[in-house]
């Protein structure tokens, strides 16, 4: 009885016919291939969609979770929306808003022949995902892993309005004025005298940059960044206090927009799936399509160099949010023949239906042929680039098979000569035990001529 009374004196029934009616206009505003149509009574309503490019309502749903809209899906082609009978008009807009903008950006579908450009000088959302496979000089293999988003600035903080974009991610740098943000949780060190150029330069540990906004207290904006980031990657960033922060001013590139620059790290930070997990949530498609299938935990945390990274550039009209994963992997040391499944424990996938870009790029020793066929390859030196686009066609494994020239594949490691490593190296070791220890830096110049650096570091 108490319930009925609380319907009929909150006006609940009256108010479903006209938040239903209100959900149901904007809904019908979606100009959209997928959308068949709309329909519903009250706060009781319902998306059928076409089957385009074998997407369906489950998909989408899934799709929809990842922006904070939960939705149910039934019999593949309907997605079905009750809102509770509390709901306001302006949640009920932010619900619709997320519907809006993901239809808008093209995240519903895109079709795998037919990739979605945006044209010149828009906004609208884009996605790429990129695998490059380097096998590198002493027998081992580096994946790394390269995802990108960029889209429009959301212009209300009430709206979540990030589309592709984490929505996290994006409030955070909203809340706490971030114009930059680079984080890395790295394990093992690159051997570059070995493996050459690293993708990026990252120290051991966790590592946060930060560009802060002018005008505010800058390090109540930095205690509440890294406490925001420690909570989204269960890292223990919110222990990056003041002996762990500093404000470089020449050893890391910035903008020049102005500001206050935040460097934090905590070197003896363990990277674990806990890290992982919660950046593979944030791609799109997550690990279940395109080059991301490959992100097996049980593999990754099991080789000789690890590192799992994101970096954000925000400006006033545009986010930009790039995700990398960078391993370095054993081959099979006897097989002449191997597969890129052996390697990751898992198969490519098919693209995430809402990339613009997906691509495996091989980096080979022309010993070592690459099946099956690249869609374009170029030389050179001893290497050979092949090139596959996922989006033009399907390409389930990559196998590697030396020539039969080499009887023994270290042959060619041993003979490699031509491994490019950085300029500039430098390397910082503990030395003694106890009360007498010290630390010893080394620094390398592989250059023939003097160069100038800055060298920067914090002690302890």
């Amino acid at each position: 009885v108490a319930a009925l009374q609380v319907v009929r004196d909150e006006r609940l029934t009256e108010c479903a016919h006209e938040l239903g009616e209100r959900f149901r206009q904007g809904l019908r505003k979606i100009k959209s291939p997928l959308i068949k149509d709309v329909r519903g009574r009250g706060l009781l309503n319902a998306i059928e969609v076409n089957a385009v490019a074998g997407k369906t309502a489950w998909d989408l749903c899934l799709l929809l979770r990842d922006r904070g809209l939960l939705a149910k899906p039934t019999h593949d082609t309907i997605i079905r929306l009750a809102p509770p009978l509390t709901i306001t008009a302006e949640q009920l807009d932010e619900c619709v808003e997320i519907i809006v903008l993901l239809a808008a950006c093209g995240s519903f579908v895109v079709a795998a022949d037919t990739p979605s450009k945006a044209p010149a000088g828009t906004t609208a959302e884009m996605f790429s995902e990129d695998l490059t496979i380097a096998m590198l000089a002493d027998g081992r293999v580096l994946l790394h892993f390269d995802f990108e988003m960029h889209g429009p600035q959301a212009t209300n903080s009430s709206l979540h309005s990030y589309g592709l974009l984490p929505r996290q991610i994006g409030e955070i740098a909203q809340r706490y004025g971030v114009s930059e943000l680079q984080l890395a949780f790295t394990q093992g060190t690159w051997r570059e005298a070995r493996w050459g150029v690293p993708p990026a330069a990252q120290g051991i540990g966790a590592e946060v940059i930060a560009q802060l906004a002018d005008g505010a207290d800058a390090d109540a904006q930095w205690s509440g960044l890294t406490n925001a980031l420690s909570g989204v990657f269960c890292a223990s960033l919110n222990f990056v206090g003041t002996e762990s922060t500093t404000s470089p001013r020449l050893a890391f590139a910035h903008s020049q927009r102005g500001g206050a620059l935040r460097h934090g790290f905590l070197p003896r930070e363990n990277v674990c799936t806990e890290n992982l997990t919660p950046w593979i949530k944030q791609l799109p498609c997550q690990a279940q399509s395109g080059v991301a299938a490959l992100l097996n935990p049980h593999r990754l945390f099991n080789m000789h160099f690890l590192s799992v990274a994101m970096a954000l550039n925000s400006d006033a009209d545009t986010l930009r949010y790039r995700q990398t994963l960078s391993v370095v992997v054993d081959t099979p040391a006897y097989d002449r023949s191997w597969a890129l499944s052996a390697l990751a424990g898992r198969a490519l996938a098919a693209p995430c239906p809402v990339a613009t870009r997906s691509s495996v790029r091989v980096v080979a020793p022309a010993a070592v042929q690459v099946a099956p066929q690249a869609d374009s390859t170029h030389s050179a030196g001893t290497s050979v680039t092949h090139l596959f686009d996922l989006q033009r066609r399907r390409v389930d494994d990559i196998v590697f098979t030396f020539s039969a020239e080499f009887d023994d594949k270290t042959k060619y490691w041993a003979a490699a000569k031509d491994t490019p490593v950085p300029a500039i190296a430098a390397h910082r070791h503990i030395t003694g035990h106890g009360s007498s220890g010290g630390i010893e830096t080394v620094i390398t110049n592989h250059r023939d001529v003097p160069m100038t650096v800055a060298y920067f570091d914090a002690v302890p």
